[in-house]
């Protein structure tokens, strides 16, 4: 895995649509016409996303609101991440 850049800013594509129900998330890429769901740790590691900004401040919000070791957290997100990106789901840029 590649060292982190836990500046990087998570913007949602224009032809993303989502929508929240209660624990869980839908994102439509209305591109490709293809749905993506996440569970409720994925919402919540969207949710850490939208407020803080940028990943590092993802992970600084989930490790006090989880109790979860920082390491761990930055690899999940990092997965996370990229596979939101793979999908294209999110745009991540630095600064």
């Amino acid at each position: 895995m590649p060292p982190p850049q836990p500046s990087r800013r998570v913007l949602v594509p224009s032809h993303v649509s989502l929508r929240v129900f209660d624990e869980e998330t839908v994102l439509l890429n209305l591109d490709s016409g293809q749905y993506y769901g996440l569970d409720a740790a994925g919402t919540a590691f969207w949710q850490a996303m939208q407020e803080a900004g940028t990943i590092e401040g993802a992970l600084v919000t989930l490790e006090e609101h989880l109790g979860v070791e920082r390491g761990r957290l930055h690899t999940d997100l990092e997965r996370f991440c990229q596979d939101l990106r793979s999908r294209g789901l999110i745009e991540l840029v630095s600064g």
